[in-house]
């Protein structure tokens, strides 16, 4: 009985560990992608609240946040090749809309870009761990990875709005915030300070 459990316990948390160990890259190549998206997703909700103005330094700097992003995923299509075709297609059209969509506000970018965050969070890591990870510790491990990454995305998403927010105050001085972003921005930090 004991020598059962023990291959039992070996099969579900020993053996998926090293399936794991092969999983690891990919998680980290989403948190990076992940991360810089969040950043590209905050300077282009500023860019769009200043005007979409090209010659302004936050456009320089979202440009080069892209070149983040498109280092990122060239990773992540050597380690999940049709995901990252998809993710990248999202991207591509986002960046699109960024630079020419008049009716593409900031709120729509926002939510643009947190869908593809979403996709690539749940698409890559959490999909795999709840198929391939069912019932072992490397799963539960897993699963706090991927609430850590929804977490920093949510912080992100406000911080996004609290820089635009801010955008559009300094270039209409004495004018309220627009109230889709400052609707948003309270219901996500519960207060308007």
């Amino acid at each position: 009985v004991i020598i059962k459990q023990e291959r039992d316990t070996y099969r579900k948390d020993y053996k998926p560990s090293h399936k794991a160990q092969e999983f690891i890259p990919v998680i980290e190549a989403v948190a990076n992608l992940t991360h810089d998206l969040a950043v590209e997703r905050g300077l282009s909700a500023v860019f769009i609240t200043k005007g979409r103005n090209k010659e302004a330094e936050v456009y320089r700097k979202l440009l080069s946040q892209r070149k983040l992003v498109d280092r990122d995923l060239k990773v992540l299509s050597h380690l999940a090749p049709k995901a990252s075709g998809i993710i990248k297609k999202k991207i591509t059209d986002a960046r699109k809309k960024v630079e020419g969509d008049e009716k593409y506000d900031t709120i729509k970018n926002l939510k643009t870009y947190t869908s593809i965050i979403e996709y690539a969070i749940e698409e890559l890591i959490e999909k795999p761990a709840v198929e391939e990870f069912s019932g072992t510790r490397t799963k539960e491990s897993i699963i706090a990875i991927i609430s850590l990454l929804f977490y920093k995305d949510r912080f992100g998403i406000e911080r996004a709005l609290a820089s635009s927010i801010t955008a559009y105050c300094q270039q209409n001085p004495g004018s309220q915030p627009p109230p889709n972003l400052l609707i948003w921005f309270t219901a996500l930090n519960g207060e308007e300070t």
